[in-house]
């Protein structure tokens, strides 16, 4: 029987410590906090199968001119950290032009195709199959303008089978009579469905997990040593040996794995939310994105969450709110709510690659060291599918092709 450590419990590491329980592995997760927690409890709750474009692509770079000056509400660079993160920055730009977009499409068009019915299976087997709202993903737009500048997207949403209804401004107030302010055009993502709890998800997983006889151990991984063909791992209790260990830790990976040598090109997106009860009498039906403002609503079990877009460091320093409380004038705005239910907002960090891909797969260079991670804004998204991968490139049982796209080795 193979014997796995996997660092790092949120969605990712959940999901394919569950996934490599039912193929029969005797699993180890590890997590110095509560599994769910971080990233995976706090993020929009939207299952995103239409997030198939990367970020980097034709004309990024006058884009990126533009956002820099951080006067645009969906985008903060922290310029304090510009030297740090100049390498990453170098990387991401050899990657906007057409062939890298094109390979990273279809990358993540096979990673997402099939989310949505990979958590309905896990929901069902986890008893939580009330947490999905399936109602879509509503993405509103101010101006033709902006609709206009969704014509790739569009496209990538046509050849790779994501189905959408684009909605006049009529068809907008009949689908969310309760939004205040007035859109003009809106792609509705009609199989993008939501999570009511995005926490309670990852619980349910993880207590599916713990029932099929997984272990949990809440410790502070510390260093990673090879010593044979066994992998060494330190943490606060003691050190605990086996030959394969798979790292999920998303954008606090490379504090395990600079122990050994190793460093994944990641930046670091922290996002935040803000929950709002609704007016009385006032209702939300789906996951409604204001597309120029960054910001997306989302109902759920504690009121309506509402969550930024990118806000781009190289490491952890003290949270920067203003780019979210900004916004509130603009949220207040869009739909009509009661006072929200606290002042400070939640912060969440999301680990982001240059090429937008995540990293799964096998390293080379070291024998049974795994990865999981980088997946950026769509770790809810493709946990099932990730563990689906891991798995079976561990057993040694075939996977597709266009797995390697994310392998570790492409850096």
């Amino acid at each position: 029987m193979k014997e796995v450590i996997i660092v790092g419990a949120g969605i990712i590491g959940i999901c394919c410590a569950l996934e490599l329980r039912k193929q029969g592995c005797e699993v180890m997760l590890i997590d110095r906090g509560s599994p769910g927690g971080g990233a995976s409890s706090g993020n929009a709750g939207v299952i995103s199968t239409g997030g198939i474009a990367p970020y980097p692509g034709p004309g990024m770079l006058s884009t990126m001119l533009r956002l820099g000056f951080n006067r645009d509400p969906r985008v903060k660079f922290h310029w304090p950290h510009f030297f740090e993160l100049l390498p990453n920055l170098v990387r991401f730009l050899r990657h906007c032009n057409h062939e890298s977009y094109a390979k990273g499409v279809t990358a993540l068009s096979y990673l997402l195709k099939d989310a949505v019915e990979l958590h309905r299976e896990l929901l069902e087997e986890s008893g939580a199959e009330t947490l999905l709202n399936d109602t879509g993903w509503l993405r509103l737009y101010r101006t033709e303008e902006a609709f206009a500048q969704t014509a790739r997207e569009r496209t990538n949403y046509d050849r790779y089978g994501v189905p959408y209804q684009l909605l006049g401004a009529q068809e907008i107030r009949e689908l969310e009579p309760d939004i205040a302010l007035a859109y003009h055009r809106a792609i509705w993502l009609t199989r993008t469905p939501s999570v009511r709890n995005p926490e309670k998800l990852c619980l349910a997983y993880f207590d599916r997990y713990r029932s099929l006889g997984g272990r949990f151990s809440s410790e502070n991984a510390r260093q990673l040593t090879r010593k044979g063909n066994q992998w060494h791992l330190a943490t606060a209790a003691g050190v605990l040996e086996t030959s394969d260990v798979l790292v999920c830790m998303g954008a606090h990976s490379n504090h395990l794995l600079s122990t050994i040598g190793l460093k994944i090109p990641l930046s670091i997106e922290r996002g935040y939310h803000l929950v709002y009860p609704p007016a009385e009498g006032k209702s939300l039906a789906r996951s409604v994105l204001d597309a120029e403002q960054g910001l997306c609503m989302t109902p759920m079990d504690t009121g309506i969450r509402v969550t930024s877009a990118v806000n781009i460091v190289a490491k952890d320093t003290d949270p920067h709110y203003d780019q979210i409380l900004n916004l509130v004038p603009q949220i207040e705005r869009i739909f009509p709510m009661s006072k929200r239910a606290a002042d400070k907002p939640w912060m969440g960090r999301r680990p982001s690659t240059p090429d937008s891909l995540p990293v799964i797969g096998p390293v080379r260079a070291h024998s049974g060291l795994w990865l999981a991670l980088g997946h950026q804004h769509l770790g809810l998204t493709a946990g099932p599918k990730t563990g689906k991968l891991v798995a079976a490139q561990m057993l040694g049982k075939p996977v597709d092709n266009e797995a390697s796209a994310f392998s570790p080795d492409r850096f």
